[in-house]
């Protein structure tokens, strides 16, 4: 098209073309946009697009990538370039983030790399039952500020994954919350992230625990058990679940990558709030990370 529209015997001096395309996942298959930005580097000069598209942003070069947000009256631009240096001051541990943990996000994150960029807000929990069952409890919370909220299994707290989620959402100043089990295990793994956010940060922290003081609750599956394991039954017969021959806990540990949303969806169910009021009949911990969300998200919105 260039060359028709220039002329192969123009003058020794080309332009520089510059192409200028909005949205052009638009009514495209996702594994089509997949193959978007391949088709795109084809095209002569430099090239800009505008999207709004998680594919397209998770396969090209997060060197080329800008992100356009609002900050009170003004619009503003963030480089991915200046992810790569930036600094938190006063926490060394943030520094020295390079390609290679962006790379990681794109790559490793169960969610697509190029959600977090759309992100409001992103909670990092500690397995798959969490990635599954928080989305639908948090919209039963929150309502349309859940939008955008984005929740990420890294493979565990302890990983280098949870690590540049973290610095990712530091730099970006996203609103945050960590989702942890609370045996040592997890106990160490956190410490290890508020060395890179600060403990000043602890209250965005959230365990999981149960009812009594010192009981042996760490983990989500036993927390909803102990809250009511009916519940839990019930979400998981779904899945084949049977109260005569099996174990409730083990099932649920066994299904993980399934069960989570099927619980969120029988918590709601069993016990639905009001938009914006603090949940009767959830345990604890749930209110506190809702709690904490919304804290986080309405000064982000009275803040832009």
């Amino acid at each position: 098209m260039y060359q028709r529209r220039l002329g192969r015997d123009g003058p020794a001096l080309r332009p520089h073309p510059v192409t200028l395309i909005e949205e052009p996942e638009a009514h495209l298959h996702p594994q089509a946009q997949f193959e978007l930005p391949g088709l795109v580097n084809t095209i002569i000069g430099q090239k800009i697009l505008t999207t709004h598209s998680a594919h397209i942003a998770s396969v090209v070069d997060p060197r080329c990538i800008r992100l356009v947000r609002p900050d009170g009256d003004r619009i503003q631009i963030r480089d991915l370039k200046s992810f790569l240096t930036t600094e938190v001051e006063a926490v060394p541990e943030a520094s020295g983030t390079g390609l290679g943990e962006l790379e990681r996000l794109k790559r490793s994150i169960e969610r697509p790399f190029g959600e977090l960029l759309f992100a409001t807000a992103v909670v990092i929990g500690d397995g798959a039952t969490e990635r599954g069952f928080f989305p639908s409890i948090i919209r039963e919370a929150l309502g349309q500020i859940s939008h955008g909220v984005t929740v990420v299994d890294p493979g565990g707290l302890n990983t280098p994954h949870a690590k540049a989620i973290l610095k990712f959402a530091i730099a970006l100043e996203m609103p945050w919350v960590i989702f942890s089990d609370s045996d040592e295990q997890g106990q160490r793994a956190v410490d290890a992230l508020l060395a890179i956010a600060g403990s000043e940060n602890r209250t965005r922290v959230v365990f999981v625990r149960g009812r009594e003081e010192g009981s042996d609750v760490h983990a989500i599956e036993k927390m909803l058990i102990e809250h009511d394991s009916g519940l839990c039954e019930r979400a998981c017969r779904t899945l084949g679940f049977d109260p005569l021959s099996d174990d409730l806990f083990e099932f649920m540990r066994r299904n993980k990558g399934v069960t989570g949303s099927l619980l969120g969806l029988e918590l709601v169910a069993t016990y639905p709030c009001s938009v914006g009021a603090v949940p009767e009949g959830w345990p604890e911990p749930l209110i506190e990370l809702v709690s904490s969300l919304k804290s986080q998200l309405q000064h982000s919105e009275t803040s832009n």
